[in-house]
C-alpha cells in the first residue's frame, strides 16, 4: 500500500475540510508497535523560544505597568499556543470488537464531535450508540472540544465500546466487503504515525521562522 505525503496542505495552513484520513483497518493478530509520543525535548523552550517570547511582550505590552503574574501568565499562554502549533495532526487508532483496529488522521484542531461522527459514517448502522475510552476507564465525551484540547494529540490510543453488548465483533458493526477494501497491512499504520510525528516538527520549525519574520 502506498503512503501518500501530507504536504498537500501548502504551508502548513489550516483547511476548511479535513484532511485526507488515512483511514486504515487491521486484523490485531500480532502486537502493533505502541504509539510514540514526542520525547520530553519536543516541547522544551530552547533559548531562541525565550528570545523571541521577550520580544513579543516588548512591542506589544507596557511592561512597567505589568505585574510579574501577568507576566509569567503571558508566557504560560504563549507556552501553551506553542505546544498546540506543533500539533498539527493527530493520530487516533481504535480497538475495535474482536480484535481488529482502525487507525485514522485528523487535524488537532477538528472536534472531539468529528471524530465521533467519522466513526459513526463507518458503520453499518450509523445509529449505533457507542462511546470512545482511553484506558482504562476515561470515557471521551462527544463535545465541540478541539482534539489537542481534549488531549488526543499528537497521538491518541482508543477504545471503542458498544452499548448493545450483543455486538461483539468487528462484523456486525461494519459490512465485511468495507473490512477487506479498507484492511492495511500494519506497518503503514506505523508509518503514517511516524509521518505525521515528522510533519508535525516540521510544522513547529516553519511557525518558529515564520515568527522570527
Amino acid at each position: 500500500m502506498q503512503i501518500s505525503d501530507f504536504r498537500s496542505e501548502s504551508n502548513f495552513a489550516m483547511p476548511k475540510v479535513p484532511c485526507e484520513r488515512k483511514l486504515i483497518i487491521y486484523k490485531q493478530e500480532d502486537h502493533l508497535p505502541v504509539l510514540e509520543q514526542p520525547e520530553d525535548d519536543f516541547f522544551e523552550v530552547t533559548k531562541s523560544d525565550v528570545i523571541l517570547m521577550q520580544k513579543r511582550l516588548t512591542e506589544n505590552c507596557d511592561l512597567l505597568t505589568k505585574t510579574c503574574l501577568s507576566t509569567v501568565n503571558t508566557l504560560k499562554l504563549q507556552e501553551a499556543e506553542r505546544r498546540r502549533k506543533s500539533c498539527l495532526y493527530s493520530v487516533v487508532r481504535i480497538h475495535l470488537p474482536g480484535r481488529w483496529a482502525m487507525q485514522a488522521t485528523f487535524y488537532s484542531d477538528e472536534s472531539v464531535e468529528d471524530l465521533y461522527q467519522f466513526v459513526s459514517s463507518l458503520l453499518k448502522n450509523p445509529n449505533t450508540a457507542f462511546e470512545l475510552y482511553q484506558a482504562p476507564k476515561y470515557l471521551i465525551e462527544r463535545t465541540d472540544s478541539t482534539l489537542f484540547d481534549a488531549g488526543l494529540s499528537p497521538m491518541a490510543l482508543l477504545i471503542l465500546k458498544v452499548k448493545d453488548a450483543s455486538i461483539t465483533k468487528a462484523e456486525q458493526l461494519f459490512n465485511e466487503e468495507w473490512l477487506k477494501t479498507k484492511q492495511g497491512d500494519k506497518s503503514v499504520a506505523v508509518a503514517h504515525a511516524q509521518q505525521s510525528s515528522v510533519l508535525n516538527a516540521e510544522h513547529l520549525a516553519q511557525s518558529k521562522t515564520d515568527g522570527q519574520h
